[in-house]
């Protein structure tokens, strides 16, 4: 006879994700997920899907923009490719506003404000999301 609670397992994934092996895990994400992008913005689904490298994010980003690596992540900087660039490691790369902040030479708050700035960019200029869907769709292809 067991003594105690047994915890269905189902409840330790609520929230989190998919529950289930690897190869069921793996058939979820590459039917339902990949096609769209956006849901990237949802924590549990970016969990799912899988985070990108910073370092990685940074080359994409560089190329894209033709900027170095080194431009993009100084300080005072406002080129667009940086806001790009903290778009992009906060949706793909997993890191929090802190963290990008650390990498490219900012306090937490003005990366927040960096980001609305890039997003408003976005929607007000053609040009600017072209750029944005463009390092996405690299950033996918893995």
């Amino acid at each position: 006879m067991l003594e105690g609670e047994i915890t269905s397992p189902l409840e330790k994934g609520k929230g989190h994700g998919v529950v289930g092996d690897e190869d069921f895990v793996e058939r979820v994400r590459d039917r339902f997920l990949k096609r769209s992008m956006k849901h990237r913005e949802v924590p549990a689904v970016r969990g799912i899907i899988g985070q990108v490298a910073p370092t990685k994010i940074l080359g994409v980003v560089s190329r894209e923009t033709g900027v170095s690596e080194e431009e993009l992540q100084k300080r005072g900087e406002r080129e667009v490719g940086r806001g790009v660039l903290m778009e992009m490691l906060y949706r793909y790369g997993g890191l929090n506003q802190r963290q990008i902040g650390e990498m490219m030479g900012a306090d937490y708050s003005s990366v927040s404000v960096a980001r609305k700035r890039f997003q408003l960019s976005c929607r007000r200029e053609k040009q600017v999301l072209g750029l944005m869907e463009r390092v996405q769709k690299k950033i996918s292809q893995g």
